[in-house]
C-alpha cells in the first residue's frame, strides 16, 4: 500500500504497531513494548508488594533495569539481542507463573499479589511468543 507520493505505508500489526517493512516476521517493536509494559507494572507494583517480593527488592529493581536495557537494545541488526529477548521472556514467564501458582495454592485467586504476578506472566508469555517468532525468522 502506498500514499499519493508513492511512499510505502507500513502495515499495522499486533498492538497497533507498524511492522518492519524490509524484514519479514520482525516483531521486535512488540517485544520492546511488552518489556516496557512489564517494567512499568513492576515499578508501579513494587512499593505495594515490597514486603512479599520473592528474591527481595534489589532483585526486583535489577530485573526492571534489565527489562529496560533489553527494551532499548532490541533491534533487527543483532541476533544476540533477539536471543537475549527470548531468554529474558522465558525467565520472566517462568518466574512469575511459578510465583502465581504458589500464591494461588496458598491463598486462592482473590489475592492481589496473585493477580499482579499472573498479569506479568501473561505479558512475558506474549513477549516470548513474539521474540521466538522474530528469532526464528532471523
Amino acid at each position: 500500500m502506498e500514499n499519493e507520493d508513492n511512499i510505502p505505508i507500513p502495515k499495522r500489526s499486533f498492538l497497533g504497531l507498524r511492522k518492519h517493512t524490509t524484514i519479514p516476521h520482525y516483531h521486535g517493536h512488540i517485544v520492546r513494548r511488552l518489556f516496557v509494559l512489564a517494567g512499568l507494572i513492576m515499578l508501579v507494583g513494587l512499593p505495594f508488594f515490597a514486603s512479599v517480593v520473592t528474591g527481595g527488592v534489589l532483585m526486583a529493581i535489577s530485573g526492571i533495569l534489565v527489562l529496560g536495557l533489553y527494551a532499548g537494545l532490541t533491534t533487527p541488526k543483532h541476533t544476540w539481542i533477539m536471543w537475549g529477548d527470548v531468554v529474558l521472556s522465558v525467565l520472566g514467564s517462568f518466574t512469575f507463573e511459578v510465583i502465581a501458582i504458589s500464591l494461588y495454592n496458598r491463598h486462592g485467586s482473590m489475592e492481589t499479589y496473585f493477580v499482579f504476578n499472573q498479569a506479568l506472566a501473561l505479558v512475558f508469555f506474549l513477549a516470548l511468543y513474539f521474540s521466538v517468532k522474530t528469532f526464528r525468522a532471523m
